[in-house]
This record gives structure tokens, C-alpha cells and sequence, in this order.
């Protein structure tokens, strides 16, 4: 007998809703293509083939063909048959996503614009024409990868930016923002003070999109957005616009890159806002690198911005911003979280103290005798009871020893507190919090310590 195992049968059922409508949808559909929607719908849907194939066989047996067809030898190069269409169907998505934004940032560098800064109305300069369109490609070529993982935006921090450009973070965050209130880019999500921004690259106005058109622009950005290394020099030119060469050579610079890149897409680099007192001497710098505009080969221009890097020590330079940017951001996240826990502890200090409060007027009204208060006594007992709890488990450990140290010292000392009673272990983890910030370790990892020690009475006092 084939009798389906109880746990298959329920996972056979939780699939009817899932590929019951697609089967219902083929019922005139030949047995092969019917199977085929089948395993479209449930690759999709992350569903293992066996258990597919064991869904047909207990649903369709109004339709022999294909159950016979889903038992056969073809079901294995049906599986295959279909999983490849539904990769090809979303490496189209992604192919469609990265053109998109390769075009608008080829039409963003070589277009004309009119530069108008939107808060004085002024068109801007040069410089900073150069700057806003380096700016766009280096957050266009994120954006393409972005895209072939299928994401429509990516995210931007000014730190990140400063590093990819070579310049300070101040100066970052002024391109950046330059660029979002000309309408280049959009900001939809993030953005605030020391927040990164996710962004995505805004629609092309007609004017600018006029720019790419054409077959052999349709090239170019094809070739920008592709996996595969360009055979084309606009493209490798666009494609190589972080280079720690452009960014961190003491000869190159944004404006090297932009006339290289208006040079090969046949655009005068004066048009492009780089100043026209430096364009030859520029050209000049570039042949000695490159060589003659017509002898310049694609395939070889990464390979030569490479040489270039090691010999002048951009790739060096590069990687130690880098690395600054990356322990800054350490360090900011662990004072992050440092300022959320002493937050956090003085929240639990201010609930504390109302509790106490209350608690004094309540015994208050209960017996208004003067009498001893039961917090001083409990405090005593621990002050008499501190100097055994260190003779057991040591002194408190000082800061430079870490925290694993703290941990192991609250391990030895965890078996004396766990004898005492919750009013009395709640007074010795005040008295050890007291004496570790007397030992020199910070607030916030004091009172954590502090939490540790108090154990259950802190669940138990609240």
C-alpha cells in the first residue's frame, strides 16, 4: 500500500490554496504544461518538487495523464525546465532595474543641465557641476548592484560617500544634499541627523533623457549595467568612477574622470562644467596615463587606473579611510548602546524609587511608632556581609581587565548571593555597583553588573 504519512497529508493540505487555483486554471491544458504551471506556482513559493509531486498525485487523480506524467522519468526535466524559466524571469526584472538606473546616471553626466541652485536661484559653478556629476555615477554604480539583488533603492551614508570620493564627510554631505535638491536623486526613507538615507535615482525630465538616446547609447548603458566587463570605454570610463585613482591620486582628480568620460562620449567637457583653463593640461595628464584618444583600449583602463593606485598609494590611502569610517562607526554604535542602557537604568532607578515610596507611606499609616526603618537594618547586614562576599570571590576586578573578568568574578560569588534573601541581595547589589564605580568601570556596565547581582530579587521587587 502507498499510504500517505499523516504529517504529509497535513502539508498536503496547507498546498490546496497555493496550487488548486493554478491546477483549476489548466484543467484544458495538456499534462505537461499543466504540471509545469504546477511547479512554476510552487517554486515560487519555496516548495520542495517531492512534495509537489505527491500534492498532483493526491489531487489529481480526476486527471491520469498528469499524474502519470508528474511519476514519469520527465518530472526531473520538468523541475529543472521550470526553476529555470522563473530564474530568467527575475534576472530579466533585474536587468530592466539596472539599465533604468545606469541610464538615468550616464544622462545625469553628460547632459547640459541647467544648474540652478533651488535655495538662491544662481547657477553654480564649475567645480561644482564636476562634483554633482562624479557624485551621481559613484551612487549610480551602487544602485546597479543593488539592483541585480532586485532592491529598487540603496542606502547612503555621508561617511560612506566621503570615503568613495576622497573627501571629508562636511563635504560629502554637501554633494549629497546638492544632489537631492536639484532632483537627481530621492530621498525615501532615513535622512535624518546621523541617520544614512535609502535613496533611488528620480525620473529623467525629457531634455536630459534625450541624451542616452540612441543606438549606440543604448550600448553604453547596457554595458554599464551588465555583470560582464565593458568593451566600450564610456561604459568602463562610467564603471570605473569610484576608482581610488580618481579619488585618492595626487594627479587625478573628478574632473580628470568627467573629461575622460565626455571625451569618449563625444561631449565637450567645457559643456560639463569642467573649467576650460584646465581642459588641455588635463588631456595632457591623460595621454601620459592612457595614451592617445584613439588607442585607448577599455579592456585595460581598470587594469591601468590599478597600476597607477599602487604607484601613487590611492589604493592605500583608501583602504585607511575606510577603516577609520568603519571604527568610527563602531564606536558610534557602542555609544549607542551605552547611552541606551544608562537610559534605561535611570528608568529603572526612577520606578524603583517611586515603589520605595510608596512602600515608606504605607508602613507609615500602618504604625506611625518610630521605628528602626528595615532598609537601614538590611543595609548593615550587607555591610557586614560584603568583606566574606570579596574574601569568597575575590576583589571586584579593575576596568582594564575587561568584562569577561566581571562575568567570571559574578560566577564565583553567584553561590553566597543566591543563599541571601531578596531584600538582603538587593542591598549587596546596590553596595557592588557602589564599589564598582568606585573601582573605575562606567556607569551603564556597572549597573548592569549591578542587575546581574541582584538576580531574582530584581524580578521579585518588581
Amino acid at each position: 500500500m502507498n499510504a500517505t504519512a499523516p504529517h504529509m497529508s497535513t502539508q498536503i493540505d496547507q498546498l490546496d490554496p497555493i496550487l488548486g487555483p493554478t491546477s483549476a486554471a489548466h484543467t484544458t491544458s495538456a499534462p505537461q504544461a499543466t504540471v509545469l504551471a504546477i511547479l512554476a506556482k510552487g517554486h515560487r513559493h519555496h516548495i520542495p518538487a517531492k512534495l509537489m509531486r505527491a500534492w498532483i498525485k493526491s489531487r489529481l487523480a480526476s486527471r491520469p495523464e498528469v499524474v502519470q506524467v508528474s511519476q514519469s522519468n520527465a518530472w526531473s526535466g520538468l523541475v529543472r525546465a521550470s526553476s529555470d524559466w522563473l530564474r530568467s524571469q527575475d534576472e530579466r526584472s533585474s536587468s530592466s532595474l539596472a539599465a533604468a538606473v545606469a541610464r538615468r546616471g550616464l544622462a545625469r553626466c553628460l547632459a547640459e543641465s541647467n544648474f540652478e541652485d533651488t535655495k538662491t536661484r544662481k547657477t553654480l559653478g564649475g567645480h561644482k557641476q564636476v562634483v554633482a556629476r562624479h557624485t551621481a555615477a559613484v551612487l549610480a554604480l551602487e544602485a546597479i548592484s543593488n539592483a541585480w539583488q532586485g532592491k529598487e533603492t540603496v542606502i547612503v551614508s555621508h561617511p560612506w560617500l566621503a570615503v568613495k570620493r576622497g573627501v571629508k564627510r562636511l563635504a560629502a554631505q554637501t554633494h549629497f544634499k546638492m544632489l537631492v535638491e536639484m532632483g537627481w536623486i530621492k530621498v525615501v526613507a532615513g535622512g535624518r541627523a546621523g541617520v544614512p538615507s535609502r535613496i533611488r535615482f528620480a525620473r529623467l525630465p525629457a531634455v536630459v533623457g534625450a541624451v542616452v538616446e540612441g543606438d549606440e547609447r543604448y550600448a553604453q548603458v547596457g554595458e554599464i549595467a551588465s555583470l560582464d566587463e565593458p568593451e566600450n570605454l564610456v561604459a568602463a570610463v562610467f564603471r570605473s568612477a569610484a576608482h581610488p585613482a580618481w579619488s585618492y591620486s595626487p594627479e587625478l582628480s573628478a574632473a580628470h574622470w568627467l573629461t575622460l568620460l565626455a571625451d569618449a562620449a563625444g561631449v565637450d567637457p567645457i559643456s560639463l562644467g569642467v573649467n576650460k583653463t584646465r581642459v588641455a593640461s588635463i588631456r595632457k595628464q591623460l595621454v601620459g596615463l592612457l595614451g592617445e584618444p584613439d588607442e585607448r583600449d577599455a579592456t585595460l583602463l581598470m587594469e591601468t587606473l590599478d597600476e597607477h593606485a599602487i604607484e601613487v598609494g590611492a589604493f592605500q590611502a583608501y583602504e585607511a579611510a575606510e577603516e577609520a569610517r568603519r571604527a568610527a562607526a563602531e564606536e558610534r554604535r557602542l555609544e549607542v548602546m551605552a547611552t541606551r542602557e544608562a537610559k534605561r537604568a535611570a528608568a529603572e532607578e526612577k520606578a524603583q524609587a517611586k515603589k520605595d515610596a510608596k512602600l515608606i507611606k504605607v508602613e507609615a499609616v500602618v504604625d506611625p511608632a518610630p521605628v528602626e526603618p528595615v532598609r537601614e537594618t538590611v543595609q548593615d547586614q550587607a555591610a557586614r556581609l560584603l568583606p566574606r562576599l570579596y574574601s569568597k570571590a575575590g576583589q571586584l576586578p579593575a576596568p582594564a581587565t575587561g568584562t569577561q573578568a566581571l562575568k567570571e568574578w559574578l560566577t564565583d560569588a553567584t553561590p553566597m548571593l543566591d543563599s541571601c534573601q531578596a531584600p538582603l541581595r538587593m542591598a549587596l547589589a546596590n553596595a557592588l555597583y557602589a564599589d564598582t564605580v568606585a573601582a573605575g568601570w562606567p556607569a551603564n556596565l556597572a549597573g548592569g553588573f549591578a542587575k546581574a547581582c541582584a538576580g531574582p530579587a530584581l524580578q521579585a521587587a518588581a
